[in-house]
């Protein structure tokens, strides 16, 4: 915070005190700080003072008159983007842009960033700054008018409204179903959205995805399924797990939309009651450094792969023969784990619990009459 107030001093170094008050106090209410990567200060701090009054007299700006550089980048980006030039801007993007610019926002509002390959030249509503490690930038909207960016897509523009909420309904597929094909996604946006899409606009829309936000997007795609980044099946196994498969289908789009962020599908007061379970267990400083918190993971993933519970009976098992598990565990695992596997929506069931299937299985079952033998067919 001391180079906050450092830098606000120099900013407002010429004013007088109680002009100086005022525009300190409105800058922190914006949440407007110094050295912010999503600050016009910093986004634009590579530009000098004649270049951003050439910006002003471009877009016909007026009152930059005696301001220093800072002060200039804010009234710049304030009286820029209004309303109008928002939408001129949204109307010159390509469906690449667009979507990388909701998910910008999109994300800005999960407090993640959004890495990209997609740029937006003389546009003032998104910029990219920094690098990964893959050289992909971040995008990032002026902190500036961030707000103001965002009620415009929330009350103004359907069309980004319900790109984002497609988005996010892929997304929750995705970590619902770890493994299912373009159909079932095509029948997902049917649903849900009421969208008719054909499977070439499902091909396209995941791909555009793939592409404009690949460090963010939740899946890959694998000789036309989508398959979650988390599942561990081999390849040559999708096949077999896709053919004649019967995805579960939660009641509404909220239904559907609680997979975005709850890849386990427990409730936390079942993932805490695991995790205790876990930390009672877990030898302290065994020789693999195993911690709770990591098995705890891993432990969860495994069951979302499972065809049976014996395999998680098994896993325990070795993990206690390692000395990562204590024997007790043993006489405990029945009570305290079963249970989150019986409950946890599984990958291999396609979205359905373990008892679920089970139930959808012993239906299908009592209705197939196919190895029933009539007598009345034999008789001559």
């Amino acid at each position: 915070m001391d180079k906050d107030y450092d830098f606000l001093e120099g900013l407002l170094e010429g004013l007088v005190d109680e002009e100086s008050a005022q525009f300190e106090q409105a800058l922190m209410e914006r949440g407007i700080f110094p050295e912010q990567p999503d600050s016009i200060i910093e986004l634009m701090s590579e530009n000098t003072v004649n270049d951003i009054k050439e910006l002003c007299k471009a877009h016909g700006i007026k009152g930059y008159s005696g301001m220093k550089k800072d002060e200039m980048l804010i009234h710049f980006i304030d009286e820029l983007v209004t309303d109008t030039y928002i939408k001129e801007q949204i109307d010159k993007m390509s469906h690449d842009q667009r979507l990388a610019f909701v998910l910008a926002y999109h994300y800005r509002e999960e407090i993640l960033p959004l890495f990209s390959s997609i740029t937006f030249p003389d546009c003032y509503l998104v910029f990219d700054v920094d690098e990964d490690d893959d050289g992909l930038p971040v995008l990032e909207i002026p902190v500036e008018v961030a707000e103001r960016v965002g009620t415009y897509i929330e009350q103004k523009d359907t069309t980004l409204q319900a790109l984002i909420r497609k988005y996010r309904v892929f997304e929750a597929a995705t970590n619902l179903y770890g493994l299912y094909s373009y159909t079932q996604l095509q029948k997902v946006f049917k649903t849900y959205l009421d969208e008719d899409n054909t499977l070439m606009d499902i091909e396209r829309f995941v791909k555009r995805c793939e592409r404009v936000a690949p460090e963010n997007v939740n899946c890959r795609i694998v000789n036309g399924a989508i398959v979650s980044l988390g599942l561990q099946l081999e390849e040559d196994e999708f096949v077999y797990f896709l053919k004649e498969a019967d995805y579960y289908m939660p009641e509404t789009v909220e239904d559907m939309l609680y997979f975005e962020k709850n890849v386990f599908s427990l409730a936390d007061e079942d993932m805490i009651d695991f995790l205790s379970w876990l930390d009672q267990n877990v030898i302290k400083d065994n020789k693999f450094d195993v911690t709770p918190e990591q098995l705890n993971v891993e432990l969860l993933t495994m069951m979302k792969h499972a065809i049976s519970y014996d395999m998680i009976t098994d896993l325990l098992l070795l993990l206690v023969n390692d000395g990562i598990l204590r024997k007790d565990v043993t006489s405990t695992h029945q009570k305290n784990v079963k249970p989150i596997f019986m409950k946890m929506r599984n990958w291999v069931f396609h979205g359905h619990t373990f008892d679920e299937y089970m139930k959808k299985l012993d239906k299908v079952y009592k209705h197939d009459r196919s190895k029933i033998i009539d007598i009345n067919d034999h008789r001559s």
